[in-house]
């Protein structure tokens, strides 16, 4: 708690913070009564040292807790984050035929050649949810699939997406396997939650969310223009990008029903490197 008070700085004034476990579905009924809208955005993320159960048992029954809360308090709707690996590691033949991937295609943990324990934890979080609302109608759904997240943090360093720029700015080796040339800022994915949140026709509807496409040279260019006089040479080489070959996503919902106007990503990585020299996870040689 002491942890979330300091990263929020003075906007803590205007939060009131409550504690409660995915795992306990009475912390999250109590958590949730007396709102009218529930963002439900927590989800474990470990890409080591973890079982595939140890990721989909609290991302599953944390959304099936959350929305059984939603129904005990009468909510209007609930936003919840779930992830472009929901969308992207479909079967063989529930790929799109042009490689154009939108809110209409699903990933299957049973598809050829496996999904990572992550993705798999996600895809069934959010099928779980939709099923329970299929199944309990009161309120309404709208999920977020963002791609990876960059952009300024607060709070502690060392998150994945911040190991993913220093693995180029250091041009070092990263745990992230890219799954498409698509990254989107956190302060978009933030505000595609409050606008799906605020939109009527948003509700029942998944959201790919993302700015333009970028490839990871062109990440590398980006940050060598920018952090070159600092002693940096970045370099992509060690980045497994494989998975990002040939694909394409269709944003368009999220722009034309929620409104988004991304920030582009030139500005999403530089305000994101800066952020990391302020809390030293970045530190300049030259």
């Amino acid at each position: 708690m002491a942890a979330v008070k300091s990263a929020l700085g003075s906007h803590y004034q205007d939060l009131e913070i409550v504690e409660a476990e995915l795992l306990n579905e009475d912390s999250m009924m109590k958590a949730i009564e007396g709102s009218t809208y529930v963002a439900h955005h927590a989800s474990p993320y470990y890409l080591d040292n973890k079982t595939r159960e140890e990721l989909v048992e609290p991302a599953v029954q944390g959304t099936v807790g959350t929305m059984k809360a939603c129904t005990a308090w009468g909510i209007k709707r609930c936003v919840f984050t779930s992830s472009f690996a929901c969308i992207r590691w479909t079967t063989k033949e529930g790929a799109p035929p042009d490689n154009v991937f939108d809110e209409r295609y699903w990933s299957s943990p049973d598809r050829e050649g496996g999904m990572g324990d992550y993705a798999a934890s996600k895809v069934l979080a959010e099928m779980a949810g939709w099923d329970y609302q299929k199944a309990n109608p009161g309120f309404e759904v709208v999920t977020i699939c963002p791609t990876l997240i960059l952009g300024p943090g607060i709070g502690s360093p060392n998150v994945v997406s911040q190991e993913f720029v220093k693995s180029i700015m250091e041009d070092t080796s990263s745990s992230i396997k890219c799954a498409s040339n698509y990254y989107v800022d956190v302060r978009d994915v933030a505000k595609a939650h409050i606008r799906a949140i605020e939109v009527p026709e948003a509700a029942n509807k998944r959201f790919m969310v993302h700015s333009e496409h970028i490839t990871v040279e062109e990440i590398r260019d980006t940050l060598a223009k920018h952090y070159g006089s600092k002693g940096f040479k970045p370099g992509c080489d060690k980045i497994d990008a494989k998975g990002a070959l040939g694909i394409k996503n269709d944003n368009s919902a999220s722009i034309n029903i929620l409104g988004m106007d991304y920030i582009p990503a030139e500005k999403t990585l530089i305000d994101m490197a800066d952020s990391m020299f302020a809390s030293d996870v970045l530190k300049a040689s030259g």
